[in-house]
């Protein structure tokens, strides 16, 4: 299991103290693949106003869904993706029951960008709130980061 492949990944979830329930989640992978799902378990009656304004909306996303059975090692990204990988994660079950090749932890854009400096990602496009969109986005910063790294370590 050499072999690594990036996933990036967003979820839209309704947060109480003590509990996270998912509403939406989209994955797209290196190469295009995507996957987007909205859960059928959450409550939309607790959500905040915000969340029912901004992320309860009808969603015009149709995708073809795939397996997360991957034969190969996994790294998952996220932006502030800590709520987001607690979300994903309980979908399969425990931390153990996570498939074959996935890590216990998702590498954060966010903090990546701040180790280079406050103020290296892109804008993101349209309004956001949409789980395969933001994945997308996310996909978008990492690759940006990539370059931002690159051009740094030519000029040192």
């Amino acid at each position: 299991m050499a072999e690594v492949k990036e996933f990036f990944l967003d979820t839209e979830f309704i947060d109480s103290p003590n509990k996270i329930d998912l509403i939406s989640i989209g994955v797209i992978d290196e190469g295009g693949r995507e996957f987007y799902a909205i859960s059928t378990e959450f409550n939309p009656r607790k959500a905040s106003p915000w969340v029912k304004e901004n992320v309860l909306v009808p969603d015009p996303h149709v995708r073809d869904l795939w397996s997360f059975q991957p034969d190969y090692k996994v790294h998952f990204y996220g932006y502030y993706a800590d709520y987001d990988w607690v979300a994903f994660c309980q979908l399969f079950g425990k931390m153990i029951d996570l498939p074959r090749g996935f890590p216990n932890y998702c590498r954060d854009i966010k903090q990546r960008s701040d180790s280079l400096g406050d103020g290296w990602l892109p804008p993101q496009v349209g309004d956001g709130h949409q789980a395969l969109d933001d994945a997308r986005y996310v996909r978008r910063c990492h690759y940006f980061l990539n370059n931002v790294e690159r051009e740094r370590s030519q000029s040192a």
